[in-house]
């Protein structure tokens, strides 16, 4: 079924036994036409509240893209002293292998493969005659860790800080004469460790630029997204707060981002784009938002009021109510329902026939008209149905069967109207369907994408609207958006 079908009536063939008892004692009498006058109708709107859901906007940025970004900016040679002066020693150091980048929690680190090449130069009482030279190769261990935290303004504070490990206490040995170069290779290797950090900084803030990418997401959620044109089926939602989520490496990617408090709605049937809601700046992030993500959303589905009689009829026409006994039988030609405030306005057009010896119906002076009733729309959860209750008369309807046709007031004909029920079970299962294959990365233009999947699918309420019974469906499950 596609945009608020009904199933067929389930209710068949009590009527048989109960009318046959009230026609046989009562019969036909008084006058040969009803019309009450109807009450008039009246619409209560009845759109129940829509739940606030909390919808996750993350931004997950994969390593190897921060990978090669910091080994773009890093390539051959990355300090040369070529020098002796001052210290005697030149110093010159090299990108040895592919930067690698990992991180778990609030923490990246990056390990920088490196090559250090060291050459000393000693000259005995300064005869440079006697200059010695000697050079080292060695591969220190050199890390870098970043710590990233988010401000409530969407900006991004990093510290990086650089270690550096030697598997042996690096030295020169010129002749007599041992010259401690670690201290120096330590200064240099730091020096660098902050140059490579303010890279790794910049390619985060490059990578990672949260605040951008919160306005980009804040800005598109208030426009309607259209799921499918079929359907007519559009998600609306209804940003109202935006709360900061901090920085988590899992070792393979960064994830980060927002938690979006919003009123979502799904809607069906729409022959245009709903009107987006007016649109407001980016809101500081809060840290109060609950942490738990999901989102419910009341969606509505229609049974228009001229299914519903047709629907109707066909439960009660196809098999007339024939009492042989007395002689009787009862038509209900036509079905009209209209809004009663929060209840249904039931209308039956009817005719009493009498049969003749053969049990054929006589058209001669039937008794016919119109009555009214009432009844409560009602939900069955359990079945997934809604059908009707609390059905009964009008008062002036009531008051016209007394001398007419008594036999109606028994109740049988309000137990009738109220077995009558209209399944959603295949409603519910097609939208779940429905909702989960567009849910499933649907684009959404600007490099956003919609994710999510519906839980579940719950009948809350049925109500009236001037042109239909709207079923009231509580929907959940998770949701996000994602670049």
């Amino acid at each position: 079924m596609k945009n608020g079908g009904v199933g067929r009536p389930v209710r068949r063939a009590a009527a048989l036994g109960a009318l046959g008892t009230i026609l046989a004692t009562t019969g036909c009498s008084g006058p040969k036409t009803l019309q009450p006058e109807a009450a008039q109708a009246a619409f209560v709107s009845p759109a129940p509240e829509i739940p606030v859901s909390t919808v996750s906007l993350p931004v997950q940025i994969s390593f190897a893209s921060l990978e090669k970004e910091l080994n773009g900016a890093f390539t051959g040679v990355l300090y040369d002293d070529p020098s002796f002066e001052n210290d005697n020693v030149q110093v010159r150091v090299t990108k040895a292998g592919a930067f690698k980048l990992a991180g778990f929690g609030d923490s990246l680190s990056v390990t920088a493969p490196l090559s250090v090449y060291v050459k000393g130069r000693y000259a005995p009482g300064g005869v440079e005659a006697l200059a010695v030279e000697k050079d080292l190769n060695l591969k220190p261990i050199v890390t870098l860790v970043t710590r990233v935290k988010l401000t409530p303004d969407w900006k991004m504070e990093t510290q990086t800080t650089a270690r550096v490990k030697w598997a042996e206490t690096p030295a020169l040995v010129l002749g007599p004469v041992k010259i401690p170069i670690q201290s120096l290779l330590d200064a240099v290797l730091r020096k660098q460790g902050d140059r490579i950090g303010k890279e790794i900084d910049a390619a985060i803030a490059q990578q990672l630029n949260i605040r951008k990418e919160m306005e980009k997401a804040w800005k598109t959620a208030f426009a309607p997204i259209e799921l499918d044109k079929s359907y007519g089926a559009y998600l609306i939602l209804t940003p109202m707060a935006l709360g900061i989520e901090p920085l988590r490496a899992d070792g393979r990617s960064v994830n980060t981002g927002a938690t979006l408090q919003a009123k979502v709605q799904m809607i069906t049937g729409a022959t245009e784009a709903p009107k987006a809601p007016a649109a407001t700046p980016l809101p500081r992030a809060s840290a109060k938002l609950p942490a738990e993500k999901g989102f419910s959303t009341t969606l509505a589905a229609s049974i228009p009021y001229t299914l519903l009689e047709s629907e109707m009829q066909k439960a009660f026409a196809e098999e007339p109510f024939d009492f042989p006994d007395v002689g009787r039988r009862l038509l209900i030609d036509a079905w009209t329902f209209v809004p009663q405030g929060d209840r249904l306005r039931v209308g039956l057009d009817f005719r009493a026939l009498k049969l003749g010896k053969d049990g054929k119906p006589l058209e001669k002076k039937p008794l016919k008209g119109r009555v009214y009733l009432t009844a409560a729309p009602a939900v069955n959860l359990e079945k997934r149905e809604v059908g009707f209750a609390d059905v009964k008369f009008e008062l002036k309807s009531k008051n016209a069967l007394v001398g007419a046709a008594a036999w109606m007031l028994n109740g049988k004909i309000e137990k009738e109207l109220a077995a009558q029920t209209f399944s959603f079970a295949d409603y519910l299962d097609e939208y779940k369907r429905m909702a989960d294959g567009m849910l499933k990365g649907y684009p959404l233009g600007a490099g956003m994408q919609i994710r999510g999947s519906m839980k579940k699918l719950e009948v809350v309420k049925a109500l009236p609207t001037p042109d239909a019974l709207v079923v009231y469906i509580l929907a959940s499950g998770q949701l996000e958006l994602r670049n």
